[in-house]
C-alpha cells in the first residue's frame, strides 16, 4: 500500500475514533498505535472517562477481529477469564479449558480494574500478554491477541497500602464460586448410580487401602 494512502486511511480511522470523546485524542491515538504494534495500554483514570468505550471502539477498527471484556475483583476465578473446564477432557484425566469466546480466543480486550486480580490471574496474564500463549492443560495454545487495554481508577502505593485499604469478607468464598457455576453450569444431570466405567475399573470400597497404611 502507498504510503499516502495509508497515511490517509489512519486519519480517518483516527477522526472515527475520537469522534464523541471529548479530549480523548491523544489517548486514542496511544492505543492506535499501541494496538499496531502489538502492544498493550493501561488505562489510569476515574470511572466515567470512556476507558471501555475506547476499547470497543478499538476492537471495530480490526477486520474480524474478536471482543473480550471483563470487570476483575478480588472473587474474580480464572474461569471467567480464560473459560471453564472441559468436563470430557476431564474424564479422560485431562485438564482444559473451553477458552472460545474468552480471552484466550480474543483480538481485542478491555480488563477493567486489573489490579484487583489474584495472583493466579496475574500470573497467567502474564505469558498470554507478552507471549501470546496460554497454557491449557498439558499443552500451550496460541492466542490472537493484538492488544489489550487495562484499566484501573486506582494504583496501589505498595502491598502494605492495599492491604491497609482491603476490605475483609468473612466466611467463605465457596458459596460466591457456587452462585458462580450455577450461572454458568449446564443442566444438572443425575449422580451415576454405579461406580466407574469401562475405563475406569472399581478397585476396592473407599476410602481404599493407603489410608489404612502407616507412614
Amino acid at each position: 500500500m502507498p504510503a499516502h494512502v495509508a497515511k490517509d486511511r489512519l486519519a480517518r480511522l483516527l477522526d472515527t475514533l475520537e469522534q464523541g470523546l471529548v479530549e480523548r485524542r491523544n489517548v486514542v491515538r496511544l492505543a492506535v498505535l499501541a494496538a499496531l504494534a502489538h502492544e498493550h495500554t493501561l488505562l489510569i483514570g476515574p470511572p466515567g472517562t470512556a476507558k471501555s468505550a475506547l476499547a470497543q471502539r478499538l476492537h471495530l477498527a480490526f477486520r474480524d477481529a474478536r471482543y473480550f471484556e471483563r470487570l476483575l475483583t478480588r472473587f474474580t476465578v480464572p474461569e471467567e477469564l480464560f473459560g471453564p473446564l472441559s468436563i470430557r477432557a476431564l474424564e479422560e484425566d485431562r485438564y482444559e479449558r473451553h477458552t472460545a469466546g474468552f480471552l484466550p480466543d480474543a483480538s481485542i480486550a478491555f480488563v477493567d480494574e486489573v489490579f484487583k486480580a489474584n495472583s493466579a490471574i496475574l500470573n497467567a496474564l502474564l505469558t498470554l500478554l507478552n507471549e501470546r500463549l496460554f497454557d491449557n492443560g498439558a499443552g500451550r495454545q496460541r492466542c490472537p491477541l493484538i492488544s489489550l487495554i487495562g484499566a484501573t481508577n486506582a494504583v496501589p502505593a505498595d502491598a502494605k497500602d492495599w492491604f491497609a485499604k482491603a476490605k475483609e469478607h468473612p466466611g467463605s468464598w465457596w458459596t460466591d464460586w457456587a452462585a458462580w457455576l450455577k450461572s454458568n453450569a449446564g443442566k444438572l444431570v443425575a449422580a451415576p448410580k454405579a461406580y466407574g466405567n469401562r475405563g475406569h475399573k472399581v478397585i476396592e470400597p473407599a476410602p481404599g487401602r493407603y489410608v489404612k497404611q502407616k507412614a
